[in-house]
């Protein structure tokens, strides 16, 4: 829809095995591939040896779509990497969390992406996005369960304190949009894509409890999710520094508008 709005052509990537999907590429041009695609840690029975090689075969089947489509940049959509060493907003520059195997394998992506741009003498760009939301949302993203929950009168939530900026999924898609269009004097850039709206888990169960069903009920079982991220806040002033850049969509907004 995003898109549709700017008169921006956009195609999607088949799926398909190397030849037919170079064959594709080659017929199909483009200036720019957008890569989103992943396999996520929330998908069930997913092993993480398994998540991280689905992971870097994305990123290696995007060089292969991006050599023979001819692009002149890639925009690769990473994710939240930081680990808790970090002392308050994390920036771009924040130690990594390589123990966590989606961010682990979100970030050898970026490597082999910026090594094999540069052999390509293609541009790169890699958004490091907060937690997305919005319209078709995984069911078992705590956002979903939270909600489902509220409409039952029962909210139940096993770690009550990580803290988590939230992004509407169409404003990280001008985001895109805007990096796509930009003038580049680097060979590639890696960028945090956040709001500025943060919320503990439990912040956010109180509110979607006051906008959904007031009287429902909360129970904490303070149970804590093996590496998971205490403090998800995102400094993205480079990104403000380089495009026009502003989150338009709020969580109580698209709560009212969207979820009542």
């Amino acid at each position: 829809q995003v898109c549709n709005s700017k008169n921006i052509n956009i195609k999607k990537v088949p799926r398909l095995n190397e030849n037919k999907l170079r064959t594709w590429a080659n017929d199909n041009p483009a200036d720019t591939l957008i890569c989103l695609a992943a396999t996520l840690p929330q998908k069930k029975d997913i092993l993480d040896s398994d998540l991280f090689i689905k992971n870097i075969e994305v990123a290696s089947q995007a060089l292969s779509v991006a050599q023979a489509s001819k692009v002149k940049r890639i925009v690769y959509i990473s994710t939240f990497l930081y680990s808790d060493e970090q002392k308050g907003i994390a920036d771009e520059d924040s130690p990594i969390d390589e123990k966590n195997a989606y961010k682990a394998s979100k970030y050898i992506s970026e490597k082999i992406l910026i090594k094999g741009s540069n052999f390509l003498e293609i541009e790169f760009i890699s958004l490091r996005p907060s937690n997305i939301y919005g319209s078709g949302q995984n069911k078992e993203m705590l956002l979903s369960v939270l909600i489902s929950g509220a409409r039952k009168g029962e909210i139940h939530l096993n770690d009550p304190n990580p803290i988590r900026d939230y992004l509407h999924v169409s404003d990280l898609c001008n985001a895109i949009l805007g990096v796509s269009n930009l003038s580049m004097q680097e060979s590639y850039l890696i960028l945090n894509v956040a709001s500025g709206e943060t919320f503990s888990n439990l912040e956010l169960a109180e509110l979607i409890k006051d906008k959904i069903k007031p009287d429902s009920k909360i129970f904490v079982k303070n149970s804590q999710r093996e590496n998971d991220t205490y403090d998800g806040r995102m400094n993205c002033t480079k990104l403000r520094n380089f495009i026009n850049w502003e989150p338009k969509i709020s969580m109580s907004e698209y709560i009212t508008k969207h979820i009542l």
